[in-house]
């Protein structure tokens, strides 16, 4: 019987000898807490540049309703109010040249006569100054150009992550196109 008694318990001991040491779970959590460090901000810049999306949509949206305005009227409008636009934008109280999305704030003060430059500000969620610009819409034949303009570091990282060119021109925007 004692044998029997003596056998649990080296079982016992055995097991409880089984589990982790602290020096081991403090190894574990410090990997994980350096590999968090170097993946949030690339998470962050992939997270911006898929809301980047919005904007790009939106440009192409009111491009396409001044262009429709432009051939009915003879001219651009600066106003949202006057445009066909059937997109999720809300346009300002007071000032028919702005309106806001989800993400970002359009401007559309720029579209008067025979020329138009809409522009996305990112002004949602926090502060990042960036901007997108379509700029040169003057007929159906003339699809514009879109950049991407920065006055920050984090800005500018997320226009060289949408843009299709490597480098930044010295006034720190890039052409999307």
């Amino acid at each position: 019987m004692w044998e029997k008694i003596n056998s649990f318990c080296f079982k016992i001991i055995a097991t409880a000898k089984a589990g982790f040491t602290l020096m081991e779970i403090t190894a574990v959590v410090l990997i994980l807490g350096i590999l968090a460090a170097i993946a949030l901000p690339q998470y962050q810049r992939v997270l911006e540049s898929s809301r980047v999306s919005e904007a790009i949509t939106m440009l192409g949206n009111i491009s396409t309703a001044e262009k429709m305005y432009l051939m009915q009227m003879g001219q651009f409008t600066p106003n949202f109010s006057e445009l066909m636009l059937q997109i999720p934008i809300t346009p300002r109280s007071g000032d028919d040249s702005y309106a806001s999305g989800t993400y970002f704030d359009y401007d559309i003060s720029n579209c008067t006569g025979y020329a138009c430059d809409v522009t996305a500000l990112r002004s949602k969620e926090g502060s990042y100054p960036y901007e997108i610009h379509l700029t040169g819409v003057s007929s159906a034949n003339t699809p514009g150009q879109r950049t991407c303009h920065s006055t920050d570091n984090f800005g500018i990282k997320i226009c060289l992550n949408i843009c299709k060119e490597e480098t930044m021109s010295s006034d720190n925007s890039c052409r999307m196109d």
